[in-house]
């Protein structure tokens, strides 16, 4: 059984992740004066700026990096932020965390990195973003590749 205060912590970390989910910016705000959830992570192992970089919520992507949250924390397989901002076509979102000098190239347990599935997708506007940021394929890719140089 959880002690109590392990109790408190988890829900208080289900709750930033939910309104990091929803973009509830001023509820973000509040739970992050406690540290100690920003890195917090669900049945998935997606912390709140997983979340809030899947859903493309920028405003909650600043507040979460600005309070300490960790660029590159890795899901059940193997996926960053930056790599699920780059999934679900976050432009914004993959911009700024590129300006934060976060890794480009993770791999996930698949083999697949978030050029892979910007090209996958035919989103050039972020293949071509990530790719002058030094991101690399590791998929058979060369058609699509020829059409974004």
């Amino acid at each position: 059984m959880l002690q109590p205060e392990t109790h408190d912590i988890n829900k208080s970390i289900i709750r930033l992740i939910r309104a990091s989910s929803k973009g509830d910016i001023d509820r973000v705000i509040i739970l992050i004066q406690d540290s100690t959830l920003v890195n917090g992570k669900d049945q998935y192992q997606f912390t709140p700026l997983i979340w809030a970089c899947r859903k493309g919520h920028l405003q909650v992507v600043k507040a979460l990096i600005d309070a300490g949250a960790n660029k590159e924390i890795r899901d059940l397989r193997n996926r960053t932020a930056f790599f699920h901002a780059v999934t679900f076509l976050r432009y914004e979102v993959v911009s700024f965390l590129a300006e934060k000098e976060c890794n480009v190239n993770p791999v996930d347990i698949y083999g697949w990195t978030p050029l892979d599935f910007a090209l996958t997708n035919h989103n050039t506007k972020v293949a071509n973003l990530i790719k002058k940021l030094g991101a690399s394929s590791n998929r058979n890719t060369d058609q699509v590749v020829s059409k974004i140089d």
